[in-house]
C-alpha cells in the first residue's frame, strides 16, 4: 500500500529536519519540484531538496508543529509553525509557514512553502 498524500505531508512537516538521504529518496519523486516561494530558485529531485533543506537548519535546533491541515486525495495544505533556536546563543524565533503538497503514486511530486522571510530573524535579533 502506498502512502497517502496526507501521510507524506505530515512526515515531511514533522520530520524534514531529521531526514537522512534515504528518507528524501523514499518520500520525494525523482522529478519532484520544491519551491521556497520567498527565496529565489527551484529545486528538482530528492537530492537537491535535501541539500537545500540541510542549509535551512544549519546551526539551529528546530521543532515543528502542524497547526492546521486540509487534504484531498492528491493535495494537502499544511499550516505549521517552525520553532528555531540558535545553538550558538539560544536566540529563538518562530516561522509561520503554509505548505502545499501534491502527491501521486506514493511520493511527493510538488511542494511549495509560503512564508514571510525576514533576514533579521536569522541573525541575533529576538522576535
Amino acid at each position: 500500500m502506498t502512502a497517502s498524500c496526507e501521510a507524506l505531508a505530515r512526515r515531511v512537516c514533522e520530520g524534514w529536519h531529521h531526514f537522512g538521504q534515504a528518507d528524501y529518496r523514499e518520500v520525494f519523486a525523482e522529478d519532484c519540484v520544491y519551491q521556497n516561494m520567498p527565496i529565489p530558485g527551484v529545486q528538482r529531485g530528492p537530492d537537491a531538496i535535501a541539500a537545500t533543506l540541510a542549509t535551512l537548519g544549519d546551526g539551529y535546533d528546530i521543532e515543528l508543529r502542524i497547526d492546521n491541515l486540509v487534504a484531498t486525495t492528491e493535495r494537502v495544505m499544511v499550516e505549521r509553525t517552525e520553532f528555531f533556536t540558535r545553538r550558538a546563543d539560544g536566540n529563538e524565533f518562530n516561522l509561520p509557514v503554509v505548505g502545499v503538497f501534491e502527491a501521486s503514486q506514493g511520493q511527493i511530486q510538488g511542494w511549495r512553502d509560503y512564508f514571510h522571510f525576514d533576514p533579521q530573524q536569522w541573525g541575533a535579533e529576538e522576535t
